[in-house]
């Protein structure tokens, strides 16, 4: 709940800057709803979250947000984006479901902030879609030296009958190996603790992963939104103790929610 309250809060005082900031007229959308995803990274147990996504235009320039991202488009630009962001990522504590992984050392949420750049190109494949080619840069505040992420990925989406949107993202993360030891690190109290290995990560390619989101218009204003992503986790994550022992590879988030346009 605090997670979604952090969400909530980072999203209302965007929407709050920009509207002083912007006086063109605004649209856009709200969505909510419930998401399934792992507990931590690299964890085998789920868990079941309130989900609040939404987006808020003025003219081509933009505020969204998505699960616990915000991120605001500052470029006037029909083909060009390019703005801040900022992200939570989950910790660890001695909460989460796994006995063995209950006694490594707690890991703090922790604040991401960033920025991007994207380029979209109308009409691609159909006369009504659009592909998106984006670069994600973020540091983790709480991370032992830098706590870098490099996110780029490249995403289609189009209308059907006018009522259904398809939209599939391809995605890939370089880490830095501060973010690696952070969450996929074992030291040595954490082995006395919990039997599993020490071990130290080095920066690499964290994952890759493909997103699938689909919004079912039923009428002007409403809809049903649903969203299922898969990451697999690679190289050195993939390879920590915390991953090959007690957690997996393969990461899954499924979300489902009501929402609403205005």
């Amino acid at each position: 709940m605090t997670r979604l309250i952090l969400s909530t809060t980072l999203f209302a005082l965007t929407l709050a800057t920009a509207t002083s900031a912007f006086a063109q007229e605004r649209t856009g959308f709200i969505s909510a709803g419930v998401a399934a995803f792992p507990e931590f990274e690299g964890a085998e147990d789920y868990q079941v979250l309130p989900y609040l996504g939404g987006e808020i235009r003025w003219g081509n320039r933009y505020i969204a947000l998505q699960g616990v991202t915000t991120r605001a488009n500052l470029i006037d630009s029909s083909t060009w984006e390019a703005g801040p962001l900022v992200s939570i990522a989950f910790g660890r504590d001695d909460s989460v479901k796994n006995a063995v992984l209950a006694r490594l050392g707690p890991i703090d949420d922790a604040a991401e902030f960033g920025a991007f750049v994207a380029r979209q190109w109308q009409s691609v494949l159909r006369d009504n879609d659009r592909l998106r080619i984006s670069l994600q840069v973020r540091e983790n505040s709480e991370a032992d030296g830098s706590g870098l992420l490099i996110e780029p990925s490249v995403s289609w989406s189009s209308t059907f009958r006018d009522r259904l949107i398809v939209a599939v993202e391809l995605s890939a993360t370089q880490a830095s190996a501060g973010y690696m030891k952070r969450y996929f690190g074992v030291t040595r109290a954490d082995s006395l603790a919990s039997g599993l290995p020490t071990y130290v990560p080095d920066s690499g390619v964290r994952d890759v992963g493909v997103t699938t989101t689909l919004s079912y218009a039923l009428n002007k204003r409403w809809s049903i939104d649903g969203q299922i992503g898969f990451r697999r986790l690679t190289g050195d994550a993939a390879d920590s103790p915390i991953v090959t022992r007690e957690g997996s590879e393969s990461q899954m988030l499924m979300a489902i929610g009501v929402g609403r346009r205005f």
